[in-house]
């Protein structure tokens, strides 16, 4: 029997026969001439993907690397890190103490779950929309009342 180069793994993927090649069908996770060529992106273990969370890339000899969505993060794209998305608005700082937890710590004159909210009525701006000593009250975003003091 002709094997190419001499190769004794040739027949065992059924890639020559008699000195002849045929079309091989290669198993999940390989392929080439012979089936000999492994992709390691279409091998599955326990039939999940080799990047649970993106995109896997076959850099070739059986490696790959994950290219993570959004917010995922880690070899295999398990991890999340809802800070990674920037959920948080108006320079706030976010801050995930949990995988799927996020807290926005707003600038001075913001509120809001995500900082999206205005408070006009911030100290370096309450002097200047209220005379005479009145108090700023914000009434919502961006809004304000003026209370003015007794006398």
């Amino acid at each position: 029997m002709h094997r190419p180069n001499g190769s004794p793994e040739s027949d065992r993927y059924g890639g020559w026969v008699d000195g002849r090649r045929i079309d091989v069908d290669c198993v999940a996770g390989f392929y080439g001439d012979v089936c000999s060529e492994v992709n390691a992106c279409l091998l599955s273990v326990s039939g999940q993907s080799a990047c649970q969370q993106g995109d896997c890339i076959s850099t070739g000899n059986g490696t790959y690397f994950c290219q993570c969505r959004r917010g995922w993060y880690g070899a295999d794209c398990s991890q999340y890190n809802p800070c990674i998305v920037s959920p948080c608005l108006n320079d706030a700082t976010c801050v995930s103490p949990e995988s799927t937890v996020y807290r926005c710590i707003c600038l001075d004159g913001y509120y809001g779950n995500r900082c999206e909210l205005h408070n006009a009525c911030t100290a370096q701006q309450s002097a200047q929309l209220c005379r005479n000593g009145a108090t700023c009250h914000n009434t919502s975003d961006g809004n304000f009342t003026c209370e003015c003091a007794n006398g």
